[in-house]
């Protein structure tokens, strides 16, 4: 029987290398809006509401994208791997989807990057 090598704690794709921190996501409920919103927390370790607001959640050949929009019009999307972890669009790295509905229409094709990317 093969045994699966021991892999560290802080080694798991879920941590971020540099730090040696995990990372997290903490949500929390908009009641006025009825939606899940995620929460940050500063640098303080005060907790800080996002702004952008989860619009919906889908999955296509094992990703996750998380859909999300500020009440200004602003989206970013979140798309979720086993392999890659997390990588982002928004209007900064797909210039042509000016607003939530052309970008949802076509999550699975948008261009994903990383935080400096977007």
């Amino acid at each position: 029987m093969s045994q699966m090598p021991y892999t560290h704690e802080s080694q798991r794709d879920e941590h971020n290398k540099d730090s040696n921190t995990k990372r997290v996501m903490m949500y929390g409920w908009d009641a006025d809006n009825l939606v899940a919103v995620r929460i940050n927390v500063d640098p303080d370790g005060n907790i800080v509401p996002d702004p952008f607001l989860t619009v919906n959640v889908e999955t296509d050949s094992g990703n996750t994208y998380v859909c999300e929009e500020k009440k200004s019009g602003e989206w970013r999307f979140q798309k979720i791997t086993a392999t890659n972890g997390f990588t982002y669009a928004t209007v900064t790295n797909n210039p042509t989807k000016t607003t939530y509905a052309l970008a949802y229409a076509s999550f699975a094709t948008l261009t994903y990057g990383g935080p400096t990317e977007i």
